[in-house]
């Protein structure tokens, strides 16, 4: 442990030498002067916010995250899956006191980032598996399906013009959202209102999706996110989601449940949705539905008499207000 220390501490002295050999200090040749790799967080993009949904990964509730940076030269200076934990101060450290060095300002390197932290021998060519939770009724496990990453090829450790680090000699880690989220509204009439004021809409019930997915690191492109998380296997269409309860109002002319989960990346063959209200089963299904990442699926379903009828068009936006949106046709419904 001594002898690598003094082989890092070496390789930083000649890395500082070498700059003052130009007469200029680390800072003003463009790297922290002590050459130590530090990080801040940017946000998690595209932003969440509580109008949108609450439901998941943001900015505020991001506690820790892991971290790689692969020099492509230097095995010394490459860090593989460091746990980065949040400070009292809002900042970052490395768990367990690992310290991080940049090998040289003019080499390019590759960072990643992603969370949940997941305990391994990870590399920036790995495969990590990335599940959703059958059981996504509490905001715990809808953040435990979630999977926020990023991925920057030919990042330049250097402050300033070309380089890719903050003013302050930080890696900007901004993460956006790799999985794809169902956000599904049922409106029901004011002879539905529960008497005690609950929600009457119970037993949600989203089916036909796969559940089990994986992250492949090499294959992802920084460039997009559609190449990182993908089905694993062939289970697609088979399991079942139990969502999330995001929002309910009731007033005197009827009442509104909002549904929310997170599943993988996929083309669902046939999308289900099932539940209950005063006692009475409905049914909703869709096929052929693509779910892309990073990606709100929005379903608005209106109760009338005893059948379900779709309340709006079928949306698809960005995981953020605004953003694009795509109407898609007018499904059959049917109650069961």
């Amino acid at each position: 442990m001594k002898h690598s220390f003094l082989i890092v501490a070496a390789c930083v002295m000649a890395g500082l030498s070498a700059c003052s050999d130009e007469g200029d200090t680390a800072e003003i040749c463009g790297r922290p002067a002590d050459n130590v790799i530090r990080v801040t967080t940017t946000g998690v993009a595209p932003n969440v916010t509580a109008t949108v949904t609450r439901a998941g990964y943001e900015t505020s509730n991001l506690e820790e995250f892991g971290f790689f940076v692969n020099n492509p030269v230097s095995a010394m200076f490459t860090y593989g899956n460091v746990r980065m934990s949040r400070t009292e101060d809002g900042g970052w450290k490395a768990a367990d006191e690992v310290e991080m060095f940049w090998m040289s300002r003019f080499q390019p390197v590759t960072v990643l980032a992603y969370a949940p932290y997941r305990e391994g021998d990870y590399t920036v060519s790995s495969k990590m598996a990335v599940n959703a939770l059958p059981d996504q009724s509490d905001e715990r496990n809808v953040m435990a399906s979630d999977f926020i990453g990023m991925k920057v090829d030919n990042f330049l450790p250097k402050i300033g013009e070309g380089g890719d680090l903050t003013e302050d000699g930080m890696v900007p880690v901004t993460m956006r959202h790799l999985m794809s989220k169902l956000r599904i509204t049922v409106e029901y009439p004011g002879r539905l209102n529960s008497p005690d004021a609950a929600n009457p809409v119970t037993e949600m019930r989203i089916g036909g999706v796969a559940l089990k997915g994986v992250c492949d690191f090499d294959a992802w492109k920084e460039d997009g996110a559609s190449s990182a998380v993908v089905v694993d296997g062939e289970s697609a269409g088979m399991e079942t989601v139990i969502p999330f309860v995001e929002d309910f109002f009731q007033g005197d002319e009827g009442g509104t449940a909002v549904y929310e989960c997170i599943l993988v990346p996929q083309v669902v063959d046939k999308l289900q949705v099932g539940f209950v209200v005063g006692g009475v089963p409905y049914a909703w299904e869709k096929e052929a539905l693509e779910l892309e990442a990073g990606t709100i699926y929005r379903i608005r379903l209106k109760i009338v008499s005893r059948k379900v009828e779709l309340g709006g068009d079928v949306a698809v936006d960005e995981w953020q207000d605004g953003g694009k949106e795509e109407v898609m046709d007018e499904l059959d419904i049917k109650s069961r």
